[in-house]
């Protein structure tokens, strides 16, 4: 599990900051600001929902004490890929100047 969190935790931190770094400079501030605040929530929803889900399926059973690495480490996985595929998709598809 220390493996795992000293592989996981750097590539999370990796990708916040490609997240908010790659930001479109054509964009309004207030667009962009946005935009990340509701690729953000959804990734917070997502965590807690799979933090939910590993209660409510370990949380009960011989291996109660568990669920919280669960949770964890599906937290952190589910946030990363909501900031790759937020940031794949407004690069590419919302602000993208050449579609429009």
């Amino acid at each position: 599990m220390t493996l795992l969190a000293s592989i996981l935790v750097p590539i999370i931190l990796l990708t916040i900051f490609i997240f908010f770094s790659t930001t479109p400079k054509h964009v309004r501030k207030r667009e962009k600001i946005f935009y990340n605040l509701m690729v953000c929530s959804f990734g917070i929803i997502g965590c807690v929902g799979i933090s939910l889900y590993s209660y409510f399926t370990t949380g009960q059973s011989v291996d109660s004490a568990w669920w919280s690495v669960g949770a964890f480490f599906g937290s952190i996985i589910i946030f990363t890929a909501t900031l790759i595929i937020g940031g794949i998709y407004r690069n590419l598809f919302h602000f993208n100047e050449n579609i429009k």
